[in-house]
């Protein structure tokens, strides 16, 4: 993590490759101040659990706010309907994304 240097896992080496074939120039196109884990990701409006802190926080997908499964790149948080179309789903305008239909009905 490039806030509290402890170790984390930040996605998968395919997924890794997949975005260097996506991006077509074989170079890991990233910003290190980007590769955090996931308490430190939470920024400062996290909840936290009174017996187990940070550690058990559930995200949400970036693209479809539905509960993540995955955690890609370092940086994004996917459910896997978007994980599985992450190379489309991740250049899509964000206009073409679903919306979140607010805190009383988001899944």
């Amino acid at each position: 993590c490039n806030k509290c240097k402890n170790p984390y896992f930040g996605g998968m080496k395919a997924c890794d490759a997949a975005v260097r074939d996506q991006q077509g120039d074989g170079q890991q196109n990233f910003n290190n101040n980007d590769l955090v884990c996931g308490s430190c990701a939470s920024g400062d409006n996290k909840q936290k659990c009174a017996t187990h802190g940070t550690e058990y926080i559930s995200y949400k997908c970036k693209f479809c706010c539905s509960n993540a499964v995955w955690f890609c790149w370092g940086t994004t948080h996917f459910c896997d309907p978007c994980h599985r179309k992450a190379a489309t789903v991740n250049k899509a305008p964000i206009h073409t994304l679903p919306k979140c239909p607010g805190k009383d009905k988001c899944p």
